[in-house]
């Protein structure tokens, strides 16, 4: 069990060191929007999704509904499922564990139960458990610690909820660059995709993943680059998630709520209202983007494409 243990620690030691920053950056934000490391433990503790915790922080702050809550989490963490898919069979054959290990299963666990490479002595079972405990230990602890920082210490976060999309990017290149040939089943998922349709599925997984890292992890699988990067750019219209910018511009929005709250003839919408707005109309652009450049696409030869 000890060898199962160090093993376990030694194999998240990456994420550790990755999850420094971004869960002290998370912890200061929550402290700036008001809630104390309590409740930056707590909601590391039961939502255990980064990305949906940073935007969870400007909906906390502009009274956003739970309903538009609850729809924009199962948008972001949808690729979840997926992750679910690839483990169904081996975490079904851990006993009551599975559970603990279905509910940790965020990004950082999936890449770390993807790259296990077990030692002599080294319990498979216990490898996965304790691996999963000290990546969520890590989370929850970070965040606490950044909410004590940020109440001890002041301090200027703008910026810093680019950390966890800069995380992400160096996760995905870390995993594609070392990956082995037997490659997770998403990524197989990800091929059948691309091979009905490479524009399509870089738009639509930017809708998940944001269009940066959909791009960088998608390059890894096509070689028509043409239609990728006309994918993921149009990509970034649609959900909140699809492209940082949308996420500065409603963080930018909420600002603008708190500095011209009193200047006469501000229109004064709510955040929820903003969020909903502008998620309509970007659908609305994707729908008319996908459609224009696909059919641009079709008629003009790929080779005539820059």
């Amino acid at each position: 069990m000890r060898k199962t243990a160090a093993y376990a620690f030694h194999h998240s030691i990456p994420i550790l060191i990755g999850f420094f920053p971004v869960g002290i950056a998370y912890g200061l934000l929550m402290q700036q929007a008001g809630y104390n490391f309590l409740w930056s433990g707590a909601c590391s503790l039961f939502v255990l999704a980064g990305s949906l915790q940073f935007l969870m922080v400007t909906f906390f702050a502009g009274g956003v509904s739970l309903a538009t809550v609850a729809v924009l989490a199962l948008l972001l963490n949808s690729r979840h499922i997926f992750y679910g898919l690839s483990f169904i069979d081996k975490f079904r054959s851990f006993g009551p564990w599975r559970w603990f290990l279905i509910y940790s299963l965020c990004d950082e666990n999936y890449s770390l139960h993807c790259s296990h490479d077990f030692g002599p002595d080294v319990n498979e079972k216990w490898a996965y458990v304790l691996t999963a405990a000290f990546v969520t230990f890590y989370w929850v602890a970070l965040s606490m610690l950044g909410g004590l920082v940020g109440s001890l210490i002041p301090f200027d976060t703008t910026g810093i909820d680019f950390a966890l999309t800069a995380l992400f990017t160096v996760i995905v290149v870390d995993q594609l660059r070392g990956a082995r040939t037997r490659i997770p089943a998403v990524v197989d998922a990800l091929g059948w995709l691309l091979d009905q349709s490479v524009l399509l599925t870089g738009a639509a997984l930017s809708q998940v993943i944001s269009n940066v890292p959909a791009a960088i992890l998608l390059s890894h699988l096509t070689g028509e680059w043409p239609q990728l990067l006309v994918g993921v750019n149009v990509g970034g219209a649609g959900t909140v998630v699809a492209s940082l910018a949308t996420l500065i511009t409603l963080a930018h929005y909420r600002l603008a709520l708190n500095v011209h709250a009193e200047t006469p003839g501000f229109d004064r919408q709510s955040t929820a209202r903003f969020f909903v707005q502008s998620t309509a109309w970007g659908f609305a652009f994707l729908v008319v983007l996908v459609a224009v450049c696909g059919l641009s696409i079709a008629v003009v030869p790929s080779a005539l494409i820059p």
